[in-house]
């Protein structure tokens, strides 16, 4: 849901340690992902105290990986049960930037390199696209040597931009599957809002409940929660389409 095609964001929100202390049970959770409609979660200026608070959950960041400073990555690297999974989109400079723009390759597989070598676990992503997927094996290689535990291919079900095209998954199924029940997840914007799926979770859309008013707990027990039902056009385009988002996994280690 990248707001450069959505919804430009216009304001810079973000979860504060406080906020996340008050509102939120640090053991209430399975997982948690960081992984921002709105932004990189790097740019979060609380992240690591916020991922200390619920360590040693199992916890995994989605990023383009190119942000801060060699010291970030290797304290980060230090904390347990953590996985970061780097958004690479290309075996090549010019590949990656085509799609992940503003974004500097180089620096990115620099701060992979770092965080790998001070005992980090991450994953390298690849969303195939026509331009790059000639490069998969190459990226694959480059991924092996830096470290990386996985590398993961991303047939997504996202949009063209302009000459970017998808390579995409078809399905011969289009039963509907609400991964949000399935995987007992919730959404937690970076303003506060809270909603039952990260599909709604739009900067269309409110849900009225926030963890700056009341507790998350209270929140998942309120009756929006409870009547809010998963078959509506944002669920079937999400969750009920041909073309679906298909994941292939290779283990590097």
């Amino acid at each position: 849901m990248c707001s450069r095609t959505i919804v430009p964001v216009t304001e810079n929100n973000n979860l504060s340690l406080d906020l996340v202390r008050q509102s939120i049970d640090s053991s209430s959770f399975k997982l948690i992902n960081y992984c921002g409609n709105d932004g990189d979660p790097l740019m979060a200026s609380d992240l690591v105290p916020i991922i200390n608070y619920f360590a040693p959950t199992l916890q995994y960041i989605h990023t383009n990986g190119s942000l801060r400073s060699k010291k970030f990555w290797i304290n980060l690297a230090k904390i347990p049960n953590l996985i970061v999974i780097f958004a690479i989109d290309g075996a090549c400079a010019e590949s990656h930037e085509k799609y992940r723009v503003n974004t500097k390759f180089k620096k990115i597989l620099n701060n992979a390199k770092v965080f790998n070598e001070a005992g980090g676990t991450s994953w390298w992503q690849f969303i195939v696209f026509e331009h790059n997927q000639h490069e998969i094996e190459q990226a694959k290689n480059i991924a092996k040597e830096l470290g990386f535990a996985n590398f993961e291919l991303l047939y997504s079900r996202r949009e063209d931009i302009g000459d970017i095209k998808v390579v995409r998954f078809i399905s011969r199924k289009a039963d509907f599957e609400c991964k949000s029940v399935k995987r007992s997840e919730i959404y937690i914007r970076s303003d506060g809002e809270v909603f039952p799926c990260v599909y709604h979770g739009d900067r269309n859309n409110t849900s009225g409940l926030n963890i700056k008013h009341q507790s998350l707990r209270d929140i998942v027990y309120n009756t929006y929660f409870d009547k809010f039902t998963f078959d509506n056009n944002t669920c079937q385009i999400n969750c009920n389409s041909t073309h679906k988002n298909f994941r292939e996994s290779f283990n590097l280690l």
